[in-house]
């Protein structure tokens, strides 16, 4: 069973490295933000993801990124998120998506600003 007194809590006052460098040391991550999908993604940090009641357009964005790196199953109500172990899991499949999609905008990019 988890531990709820090993939850802590990010202040909003932390820079920006410091609050990447939570999210990389971290055991877990549950959040509703984009970024923190992202980089929890990108350092393999389990996360999971709750739905933000007031902002439908970040919870698009969100169900998106998790949709594109094969991790929707991390996506829940907050109330739902009793047992954070089942939204464990390998960031295999993830990271090669991932990889893709950053390849792709760089050639998006690259073809987007080439002189003609």
């Amino acid at each position: 069973e988890f531990d709820k007194s090993r939850i802590s809590s990010v202040e909003m006052d932390l820079s920006p490295q410091e609050w990447i460098w939570m999210i990389h040391h971290a055991t877990f991550v549950i959040t509703d933000s984009f970024h923190a999908s992202a980089f929890s993604t990108i350092f393999k940090t389990n996360f999971v993801v709750a739905e933000r009641h007031l902002s439908t357009d970040i919870n698009e964005r969100m169900l998106d990124f998790l949709r594109n790196t094969d991790q929707s199953w991390r996506w829940s109500k907050l109330a739902d998120i009793e047992d954070i172990y089942k939204f464990e899991g390998s960031f295999k499949d993830a990271q090669h998506l991932l990889d893709k999609l950053v390849e792709e905008s760089k050639l998006f990019l690259k073809s987007s600003f080439e002189i003609k």
